[in-house]
């Protein structure tokens, strides 16, 4: 008696002190009267006994070996509990109600090892493993279409955004010697109201509350990264006004834009040209007449990155930019659908080819762009992207650098200014 219940269910069927097998006796006895059920028990259970057995030491190893890493709270999520009452059930001496317990407990000891592989990759994502643009061989979403072409792709994707980046003087517009003291800077943004407004600039009235997503690893709100693209706006407005060579023409979109053509909060559609028809008539904008527009992508309301459509006649390309790499059909089609929408509204005349505007293979996101390797920076690389492609110039940074990048945003918001 001094046998557990979980003991019990793996114990010798055979054994004179098994409750299992005493249960069978009787159930035996009781059947005495039909010899082929006789037979039956006295051949056939114990070769079963043996079998859910074996499975039942097998299921117990690998449950408590996930135990060691699946928790629930406080509360350890553990399976030694659903085979104590397989224990309790099969003193009746049924071996098909073992039998199915055995499936449903392996069954969700598969679902186990599923939340473990996923929490497995959130935590190999905030521990500094970089998540790759396109999938491996071995890995979901790999086909023999991607082994043949990957290599091929990637080098074309860094061809074409190596054409983006025609200059190399950065200096030229960060001036860090102007920005001022970054401790006096986070002082100010640490010590204070909340509510007071520590820049106005674009229509946006910048709070301290506000700017203090960028203290910290936090995510970015709306109003910081529209400030920051209005900056971005306004560099590169001067820049192109003065002629400088090599800058490209650049219109940013807000981080609203997106999600009303896509149909805001409208469950129906994915797709509402209407809501934005009028966006950049209010700027007298001739989006045809730009060389580069920069789009803020806000997927599934979790995570950020920046659309790029090139629109020379001579490079002609949809684009994402996304840190955590992946694939993005909604936003290629949908752009795709809105610059066709927009030329017939504007020109009154349907577009000539939708086809120049190329794109990579798959809806992907481009190759070569910096990386993230945590859940919370991904409104700063969109910020950091649009900063660079918007002069022409090199991506300049990596994960290593977001912190101290954070800290030179604050500075640049609350000078009003990234330009020297």
């Amino acid at each position: 008696m001094g046998q557990s219940d979980a003991e019990l269910l793996t114990s010798d069927p055979a054994s004179p002190s098994s409750a299992a097998n005493a249960m069978e006796s009787e159930h035996t006895r009781t059947n005495s009267d039909d010899d082929g059920d006789r037979n039956h028990d006295s051949s056939g259970v114990g070769d079963t006994n043996e079998t859910l057995s074996a499975r039942s030491d097998s299921l117990k190893t690998d449950l408590r070996r996930s135990n060691q890493h699946v928790t629930a709270g406080k509360d350890t999520i553990l399976y030694d509990d659903v085979l104590q009452e397989m224990t309790k059930l099969s003193l009746r001496g049924d071996i098909c109600v073992q039998e199915n317990l055995l499936d449903i407990t392996e069954y969700h000891g598969s679902k186990s090892d599923r939340l473990l592989r996923k929490l497995r990759s959130i935590d190999d994502l905030q521990n500094g493993k970089i998540v790759e643009p396109l999938p491996v061989a071995g890995e979901p979403g790999f086909d023999l279409w991607d082994l043949k072409y990957r290599a091929e792709l990637q080098e074309q994707q860094r061809a074409y955004v190596g054409s983006l980046f025609k200059n190399n003087l950065p200096e030229r517009w960060l001036n860090l010697e102007k920005l001022g003291n970054a401790a006096d800077a986070l002082s100010l943004l640490r010590r204070g109201s909340a509510s007071r407004v520590l820049a106005d600039k674009f229509g946006i009235e910048m709070t301290r509350k506000h700017l203090r997503c960028l203290d910290g690893p936090h995510w970015l709100n709306d109003e910081v990264i529209n400030f920051y693209l209005g900056l971005v706006q306004d560099r590169n407005d001067r820049l192109t006004g003065d002629g400088v060579a090599g800058i490209p023409r650049c219109f940013c979109f807000n981080t609203f834009f997106f999600n009303l053509l896509c149909g805001g909060d409208d469950p129906t559609t994915n797709y509402n040209y209407s809501a934005v028809s009028r966006w950049t008539s209010r700027r007298k904008l001739d989006v045809f007449a730009i060389d580069l527009l920069l789009i803020p992508v806000h997927v599934h309301k979790s995570h950020w990155c920046l659309g790029v459509v090139d629109m020379r006649p001579q490079s002609r390309r949809i684009m994402i930019f996304d840190s955590l790499g992946g694939y993005h059909s909604l936003f290629f089609r949908n752009m795709r659908r809105w610059l066709q929408d927009e030329h017939l509204n504007k020109k009154k005349v349907p577009i000539e080819d939708i086809n120049e505007w190329e794109h990579s293979p798959a809806y992907a996101a481009e190759v070569g762009a910096p990386r993230q390797n945590n859940g919370h920076d991904c409104g700063v690389f969109l910020c950091l992207y649009a900063e660079c492609i918007s002069v022409g110039k090199p991506f300049d940074f990596s994960q290593q650098d977001i912190r101290d990048r954070r800290i030179m945003m604050i500075q640049q918001i609350l000078r009003g200014s990234i330009y020297e």
